[in-house]
């Protein structure tokens, strides 16, 4: 029986094949994601589009350096990047690049939204956690 784990990170998508009853990796494969580039200064984005992409070519890579036929995989683990933001249309399709978790663009606008003295309190009220660097003007969606 195999076990098949995949990470999606913010450099790439790693792949493991590994043996369920011993725990001995027999296959790996990598495929890196592009930033894209360009952008101004505390901007981080990625095209969902390549997290995909990459994620099949590290699966790949994977099976074929252990041998292994995706039949034989019996169990599935996951892991990923977090806390970027990423619209989609009404098909799910993504509407623009991905704002990472490492943007730092929006800073000021979270610092005037996070609680503390002199600031409001809606947001941590609401959401019951104060945001992080990556608090997206929605204005940064519409283009």
């Amino acid at each position: 029986m195999l076990a098949l784990g995949i990470d999606s990170g913010t450099q790439g998508t790693k792949a493991l094949v590994v043996r369920a009853e011993t725990g001995e990796v027999i296959g790996r494969g990598y495929a890196r994601h592009l930033q894209i580039t360009g952008l101004k200064p505390g901007h981080s984005e990625q095209d969902p589009r390549g997290w995909v992409q990459a994620m099949e070519e590290a699966i790949g890579q994977a099976l074929q350096s252990a041998g292994a036929n995706p039949r034989d995989v019996a169990c599935l683990g996951v892991s990923g990047q977090q806390h970027g933001f990423v619209p989609l249309d009404s098909d799910y399709r993504p509407l623009r690049p991905a704002k990472l978790w490492n943007d730092t663009s929006t800073v000021e606008e979270t610092e005037e939204n996070s609680p503390g003295p002199g600031r409001p309190q809606s947001f941590y009220r609401q959401a019951g956690n104060k945001p992080g660097g990556g608090l997206y003007r929605f204005q940064d969606f519409l283009a």
